[in-house]
């Protein structure tokens, strides 16, 4: 039997090896704020955006629920292509479709070896624009994901992004003239995710909403 599980293996070729290495799983991040305006608060800057999130994923479609912030959830349909939120205290799902134009930067920077988050070494993707930065640490041999499945998601030039990384991130930051914003990894699990986990309750009320 084993024998004949490697021969099937052998026939269907490499694309198939690739495929059942692509990251399923869960991911819990822990947000960080830096005040660098006398009139912004700490406080306040985790009251608007949050403290902890844990991003649900599977196949390019992912699910993030928020502990506080503006939006207490969000959901990302690969297929479709379009993102889903819910603002805090709402009981309607705003959408809005991610073909949208792509956002003008600078420049970019790839740095290897630059940071090591929960043990793991982690590149650097750096994006310069003309009122901030943005940095992603990845390992793609830890949350390996296909760039593919962003081909059409221009919305925040994810597509760009996921084309470099091939990962999902282990830690992002924001750079701004007024504060600074790290997210990092607490904790990894791969594991089986289901419909019920990964997409938003069939019976749910939608509104569309433009970025």
């Amino acid at each position: 039997m084993r024998f004949i599980c490697l021969l099937y293996i052998a026939l269907l070729g490499p694309s198939y090896l690739l495929a059942q290495s692509y990251f399923a799983g869960q991911i819990n991040y822990q947000s960080h704020y830096k005040s660098l305006n006398p009139k912004i608060k700490v406080s306040d800057l985790e009251k608007r955006f949050g403290q902890k999130s844990t991003t649900i994923f599977r196949e390019g479609s992912y699910h993030e629920k928020y502990d506080s912030g503006m939006m207490s959830e969000q959901y990302y349909d690969q297929k479709e292509n379009k993102s889903y939120y819910r603002k805090e205290h709402s009981d309607t799902l705003f959408w809005f479709h991610c073909l949208q134009p792509a956002q003008p930067y600078l420049r970019y920077t790839i740095t290897p070896h630059k940071d090591t988050i929960l043990g793991i070494v982690c590149d650097e993707l750096a994006t310069f624009y003309t009122d901030k930065t943005i940095r992603f640490y990845y390992n793609p041999d830890t949350l390996r994901i296909n760039p593919k499945w962003y081909a059409d998601c221009t919305f925040a030039n994810k597509n760009i992004n996921t084309e470099h990384m091939k990962s999902l991130f282990l830690k992002y930051t924001l750079e701004t003239a007024n504060f600074t914003l790290s997210m990092a990894a607490t904790h990894i699990e791969a594991k089986t995710i289901s419909d019920a986990d990964l997409f938003y309750p069939p019976n749910s009320k939608l509104q569309e909403e433009k970025p």
